[in-house]
C-alpha cells in the first residue's frame, strides 16, 4: 500500500470536496491538505519547512485563482531550492494548449484538464500517486 501527502490549492471549496471524495475511495494512504488561499497555503509551506515538518509529496495546484495565479505559484515553488524537488501538476479547467507549454516551461510536472466524471478523477489519483512516489 502506498502512502503520501497531497497538498491541493483550488480557490473552490467544492473542488476539494470532489477531490477529497474521490480520494476517500482510493486504496492507497493518501493524506490530503486543501488549501484555497494561495498566500496560506505558502505560508504554511514555508513554515513547515522551518519547522522541520512534513511536506508534500505532490501539490495539486488550480490555475485560475485570485490574489496569485497557478503561474505566480508555480514560479514562486519552482523558484525556492526548499521545494523545487516537489512534483507540482497543474490540474485546470483549461484546455489552452499555450497554458500547458507556459506551464511546462515553469516547472510544472504535468498539465491535466479537469475530468468532469468522478470515476475519472479517481483514476487520475492512480497517477497522482505514482508520481508521489517516484520522487
Amino acid at each position: 500500500m502506498s502512502r503520501c501527502h497531497f497538498l491541493y490549492i483550488d480557490d473552490d471549496p467544492e473542488e476539494h470536496e470532489i477531490f477529497q471524495m474521490a480520494i476517500s475511495g482510493h486504496s492507497s494512504e493518501i493524506a490530503v491538505s486543501c488549501e484555497s488561499d494561495v498566500v496560506d497555503a505558502l505560508t504554511k509551506l514555508k513554515k513547515d519547512f522551518e519547522n522541520g515538518g512534513c511536506l508534500p509529496d505532490l501539490i495539486i495546484l488550480d490555475l485560475n485563482m485570485p490574489l496569485m495565479s497557478g503561474f505566480e505559484v508555480l514560479t514562486t515553488l519552482k523558484c525556492d531550492k526548499r521545494f523545487q524537488g516537489i512534483p507540482v501538476i497543474v490540474y485546470t479547467t483549461s484546455y489552452d494548449l499555450a497554458e500547458e507549454q507556459r506551464c511546462m516551461q515553469l516547472g510544472a510536472h504535468s498539465f491535466i484538464t479537469k475530468p468532469n466524471e468522478i470515476s475519472k478523477l479517481i483514476s487520475l489519483i492512480n497517477h497522482f500517486v505514482e508520481i508521489a512516489n517516484s520522487k
